[in-house]
C-alpha cells in the first residue's frame, strides 16, 4: 500500500499521473527554452501593396446580386469592384 501511494505521489507531484505502476507523462508540459518566433521577429515575406483594413457592409440581396454580376463582367473580386468604384466617384466629384 505505502509502494502504490509513494508513486502516486511522485506522479502527481510531477504533474502526471499514474496507471498501474507504469508513470504517465502530463501532456501540459513546459516550454523549451528559446523554442518559437522570437517576440517582434520581422515576416520573411514583406506584404506587398498598402495594408488593406477589413469592414462589413450591410446591402440587401438584390443590390449584392448586382454587384456579383458586374464584378463577373469586369472579371473583378468585390473588393477590387468597390474600390475602383469609389475612386472612379472621386474623380467625377473632385
Amino acid at each position: 500500500m505505502d509502494r502504490a501511494c509513494d508513486s502516486l505521489y511522485r506522479a502527481f507531484e510531477n504533474g502526471g499521473a499514474v496507471m498501474g505502476e507504469q508513470y504517465l507523462k502530463s501532456g501540459r508540459g513546459g516550454v523549451r527554452e528559446g523554442a518559437g518566433r522570437p517576440k517582434g521577429a520581422k515576416n520573411k515575406v514583406e506584404a506587398q501593396g498598402t495594408k488593406r483594413l477589413q469592414i462589413q457592409l450591410s446591402t440587401s440581396k438584390e443590390e449584392l446580386e448586382e454587384i456579383d454580376a458586374l464584378c463577373e463582367k469586369t472579371g473583378l473580386n468585390r473588393s477590387r469592384f468597390i474600390r475602383e468604384c469609389v475612386r472612379f466617384w472621386k474623380e467625377k466629384h473632385d
